[in-house]
């Protein structure tokens, strides 16, 4: 029965398309490869001729068979020309004559965990536009083929059925400078440490085929980590070996098992052709799961930081985690390290954490988890009960640990002003010729002075955690209060760097408003040259005092990142913030009188409805772990000074190797590690270029993915799809103001220009709070709410 216009858009899907990722519709070649393109991977786009059409076809290719393939199976003209038509849609350029492509089949029971097919469907590369429709239908009798029919016979007998059913993927030729094949396991020792890789220059499958001798290479892991890529002069940089080797674990950890990649790279970028999971394997040996948590780490630094800002603070954090757990005779493994990335993203190591509180303190895994936003996880091992000789051990840590924090916390003014005194002669040096190791040891003191001051931060952090915590049990078990009822009392406490920070732009717009000229300036919104404009005005002296203070800062969600240049750089978010206060009525930026007697009546409150045996001891309690609150705001204002020193060394580093022509760019300078940077400035490598376009394109993918915020075991879980839309509006996540769930139209704002969409009854997302002029926003809000 001739195929119908009607019908044959049912026939061919695009690899983009949902459907695609559908075995049953397209076979388990085009399902893998449909999921790793529309999860971010680097796949070559094209379609898919379905089963559909394959079932379609089959009375005639099973006639065709039968006369021993001598019959020419001819295809619906309708249909023919339909899937050129298509393919020229999904690929619009350059015209489908002048493309080459290759014709692949993706059978239903191809590429599965029992059975991989390799080596028994066709493929056929380099073909012209005008043969499309010949090799598809190649593809399909080779589907009927006898070796197919003794493969089924062999190894699975019970889908014979299912792998009659084929579909055909068509995708353009990557003209690749190398390629080959790559396992995430030893496919001859089942060695699950160490990745294979067998690569040739030009296409992969003359590798797979073994049709040409290649050179076969093996990368060494520790868990989800390359740990060792052998020097090689083939026709893979270094550089390049290392991503792959990234690249392939990526791809493990998407099936969740090891796999079979090929893989091509244009010189640029790698592609991935086919990938499907390891057959026969045995069983690994089982272990403890390693817990790993992002929610608490993401707060400070979300989204993907660049590899020198991840660099900077993994190793500033790490240290500081393990000297802390060390001094109570806590050994921390090496293989399982405090932090680490996953798929580009900051994550705790909550195992490890919750063993050494556990142990140390005394503290229960549950509780901590739920503290730091692990939430109740079943993974964590239980512990045996705490015997006499390990509470009297508790208590000692408990009360070292105490008298520890307090130090921290009685010395934390001073160690606050020895950080600015730190920057400013950091700068100062900064002022002076530079060569190479001189900004290598900027470099490394950079990384010893974020170390010792994360000593004092986790210590101030975990101070407040713990008063916290502690706080938190107390109230619950003798009061109905929630959560939220608890947490608002830790904020809005007032002298704090945020709120100074308030204050200081209030009186800046206060200032700019009062001189005409500045006004004016301000709202012709051309702040290119300011220095020059506000020269001698009333403005400048205040501006200059604030950027003294708080130059270091940014606007942007995540201030610690290296790469987004600081307020001294650029001011332009705080001209405009000024302009829009300018509009507003005015605000103080200052708790007024009616907010701190609420504030003193909900304490009072909370104390009252406590035992009285309780009420002295909370009421310390809560003046304590308020205290922790506010300092910890501090430690971060500082923190921010030694962050921006760090990106004034490393703009300057990366100016020096823009001269030397090792970079191409003075900002390709934060896509490097400390050590990569370092050693492009020792002169030891001189592929800088090459590392940085791989962690541009790692970053470029890894921000299309939402990946969970807790993940358990080896194998992590992630989500396949990336950030989309439901419905009419998009997918948000992110940490609440206050406790409860509400429905309704939400209003994000990206920048507190943006206050006068906010409409009544709206939902307020900000993003990011800490944006110049967030808090005078809230406050017009709550003016407006009155």
């Amino acid at each position: 029965m001739p195929a119908t216009t009607q019908m044959i858009d049912q026939l061919i899907v695009s690899l983009a398309d949902p459907q695609a990722r559908e075995r049953s519709l397209t076979g388990g070649k085009a399902a893998s490869l449909a999921a790793l393109l529309q999860a971010g991977f680097a796949v070559p786009d094209g379609v898919v001729v379905t089963t559909t059409a394959y079932r379609q076809m089959l009375p005639q290719l099973v006639q065709s068979k039968a006369a021993d393939w001598q019959q020419v199976l001819v295809l619906p003209e309708c249909f023919a020309a339909q899937i050129e038509q298509q393919i020229g849609a999904v690929l619009p350029a350059p015209p489908c004559p002048e493309r080459l492509f290759a014709v692949r089949s993706s059978a239903t029971a191809e590429d599965a965990a029992a059975a991989s097919y390799a080596g028994v469907f066709s493929s056929f590369l380099n073909v012209p536009c005008k043969a499309l429709v010949p090799n598809i239908v190649q593809c399909w009798q080779a589907g009927l083929a006898d070796v197919v029919t003794h493969y089924q016979h062999t190894r699975l007998p019970d889908l014979q059925t299912e792998a009659a059913q084929m579909a055909v993927i068509v995708q353009p030729m990557v003209q690749g400078y190398a390629a080959g094949v790559a396992f995430t396991v030893d496919p001859v020792t089942q060695d699950r440490q160490r990745l294979v890789i067998a690569l040739n220059r030009g296409g992969a499958q003359a590798v797979v085929a073994g049709t040409v001798p290649a050179s076969v290479l093996s990368l060494w892991r520790e868990g989800r980590q390359l740990r060792d890529v052998p020097p090689h002069t083939g026709p893979l940089p270094h550089a390049a070996l290392w991503h792959l080797g990234t690249l392939l674990l990526e791809v493990e950890a998407f099936f969740g098992q090891p796999v079979d990649v090929e893989w091509s790279w244009d010189g640029q970028q790698f592609w991935l052709l086919q990938a499907r999971p390891i057959t026969h394997l045995a069983a690994p040996a089982q272990g403890g799961r390693v817990v790993w948590s992002g929610t608490n780490l993401q707060e400070i630094l979300p989204g993907v930081p660049t590899p020198a800002t991840w660099s900077t603070i993994a190793y500033g954090l790490g240290s500081a985690m393990r000297h802390l757990f060390e001094q109570y005779g806590y050994t921390w493994s090496s293989d399982e390290p405090p932090v680490r990335t996953i798929w580009g993203r900051g994550y705790l190591n909550l195992s490890r954490l919750s063993d050494a509180a556990w142990h140390l303190f005394g503290v229960d895994p549950q509780h901590l988890t739920e503290t730091l936003g692990g939430g109740h996880l079943d993974a964590l091992p239980p512990y045996a009960p705490a015997t006499l000789r390990d509470r009297l051990r508790h208590a000692r840590n408990v009360l070292r640990f105490a008298i520890q924090c307090s130090a921290a916390v009685a010395r934390s003014e001073r160690d606050f002003a020895a950080v600015v005194a730190w920057s400013v002669a950091r700068r100062a040096e900064l002022r002076e010729p530079l060569d190479g190791p001189r900004l290598v040891a900027l470099i490394q003191r950079v990384q010893r002075s974020s170390a010792r001051f994360m000593q004092l931060y986790l210590l101030i952090l975990l101070g407040g955690i713990g008063s916290y915590a502690f706080l938190r049990r107390i109230v619950q078990r003798y009061t109905n209060l929630d959560a939220g009822s608890i947490n608002a009392l830790m904020m809005g406490l007032g002298d704090v760097p945020s709120v100074t920070m308030s204050r200081h732009l209030i009186r800046l717009a206060t200032v700019a408003t009062s001189d005409p000229d500045t006004s004016a300036w301000l709202e012709r919104g051309d702040w290119h040259n300011w220095q020059a404009q506000l020269a001698d005005s009333p403005l400048a002296h205040e501006l200059a005092a604030f950027l003294a203070q708080y130059g270091q800062r940014v606007t942007s969600i995540s201030e610690l990142e290296l790469a987004h240049p600081r307020w001294r750089e650029d001011p332009a978010s705080i001209f405009e913030t000024l302009r829009n206060l300018s509009h507003t009525p005015p605000a103080s930026g200052m708790l007024t009188a009616p907010d701190i007697a609420q504030r003193q009546r909900s304490e009072q409150a909370l104390v009252a409805a406590l035992p009285l045996l309780w009420r002295g001891p909370v009421w310390l309690l809560l003046r304590e772990a308020q205290r922790y609150t506010r300092l910890r705001e501090v430690a971060k204002h500082h923190l921010l000074h030694i962050i921006g020193v760090g990106r004034d060394i490393l703009v300057r580093a990366g100016h020096s190797l823009t001269h030397q022509e090792a970079l191409a760019h003075p900002d390709d300078i934060f896509y490097l590690e400390l050590d990569q940077m370092i050693d492009g400035l020792q002169h030891i490598t001189n592929d800088l270029t090459g590392q940085v376009q791989q962690a541009r394109l790692r970053q470029a993918r890894y921000r299309q993915f939402e990946p969970a915020d807790v993940f358990v075991g080896d194998v992590p879980c992630y989500t396949s799809q990336p950030l989309h839309q439901h419905g009419d509006g998009l997918l948000l996540r992110g940490v609440a103001s206050s406790p409860g769930r509400v429905t309704g139209q939400a209003r994000v704002l990206r920048d507190p220009a943006e206050g006068s969409a906010l409409k009544p009854g709206e939902i307020l997302v900000c993003l990011p709070l800490i944006a110049p002029g967030y808090r005078s926003f809230l406050e017009r809000v709550v003016w407006w709410l009155r």
